[in-house]
């Protein structure tokens, strides 16, 4: 190795201890990584609802095929109630 690319090396591997440091010393406040845990937690609410949504919507797709249909149907009813209680309970009558 010559010497140009070892002080070429030398100046990446200080830029990249910088950043590193860095980052180090952001995770050390309360408030970032609380922030952090909010955005972490949001995002795994979305990830999770987009998923959900797009079983119930596939599942709902193959109640079109006969041979399917009842299973699919079961899935779907299971999966858009809670146990006990429907998610759109029906309305009051007066």
């Amino acid at each position: 190795m010559n010497q140009e690319s070892e002080s070429e090396l030398l100046t990446i591997l200080r830029e990249q201890n910088e950043l590193l440091k860095d980052q180090i010393e952001a995770t050390k406040n309360w408030r970032v990584r609380f922030g952090m845990g909010v955005a972490q937690g949001f995002g795994t609410m979305i990830g999770a609802t987009v998923v959900m949504s797009l079983l119930i919507y596939m599942l709902n797709l193959a109640t079109n095929f006969d041979p399917l249909k009842p299973y699919a149907s079961r899935i779907v009813e299971e999966l858009e109630t809670r146990p006990g209680r429907a998610v759109n309970p029906p309305a009051a009558s007066p």
